[in-house]
């Protein structure tokens, strides 16, 4: 029997584009970003009090730092926060390229502390965009390119594998602390309809062998 699960509002700050919903074990906060805005927003559940702070930039995603503050992808590049309330650093510029104004989009941590996030062009140009990797020590890979918008991360319960929204990566057997890949692809199959494409993943810790997709109408449908 399935479970329908109903949606609550629980911060109704009316978002101009609100992603990358995160938790924060460190304060038990959930923080997320409003790109358009270039906003970061930090959530308490204990008394539903919402607060953001502007960056100066789209801001596509955020996660949590070890040491304290926030990691982000902006539009240039990366950057770090050593604060809530603080100013932006940008650690690691990324070059987009010539072509369409590009900006960085979803990213997410994985569990050895590095920090994987894409992009995208404004105008979603096909095959303009990447993902990126950045280490600790805050070197940053190009991992992936020729892909048009870069979204939805998550990864295997083993850490081996890693989905996103467009493409299945997997990683090179034994070797995973590398973060490299023996392949560059392996598309999932999906029920969505053809005017839809996936917007966002989750693997299911229900179901281990599923990945829930969000959905999201297609530019070119």
């Amino acid at each position: 029997m399935t479970r329908i699960f109903a949606p609550e509002v629980v911060s109704d700050v009316g978002a101009g584009h609100g992603e990358c919903p995160t938790w924060n074990p460190a304060d038990r906060s959930l923080v997320w970003v409003d790109i358009s805005a270039g906003q970061i927003h930090r959530f308490d559940p204990s008394t539903g009090a919402d607060e953001a702070v502007s960056v100066g930039s789209q801001l596509g995603s955020v996660a949590p730092r070890s040491s304290g503050g926030l990691v982000l992808a902006i539009e240039e590049g990366f950057a770090v926060l050593d604060s809530f309330a603080g100013e932006p650093r940008l650690v690691a510029a990324i070059d987009h390229g010539p072509g369409p104004v590009t900006r960085m989009n979803d990213g997410k941590c994985d569990s050895q502390g590095r920090f994987w996030a894409g992009s995208m062009a404004y105008d979603c140009a096909p095959g303009h965009a990447a993902l990126y990797r950045l280490d600790p020590d805050l070197r940053v890979s190009k991992v992936l390119g020729g892909i048009t918008i870069s979204n939805g991360l998550d990864w295997s319960d083993d850490g081996r594998t890693l989905f996103t929204s467009i493409r299945l990566l997997a990683s090179r057997s034994g070797t995973s602390s590398t973060g490299l890949f023996d392949r560059a692809s392996t598309p999932l199959t999906s029920t969505l309809s053809p005017r839809h494409c996936p917007a966002g993943t989750a693997c299911s810790t229900f179901q281990p062998s599923k990945v829930c997709p969000r959905a999201w109408p297609s530019p070119t449908a």
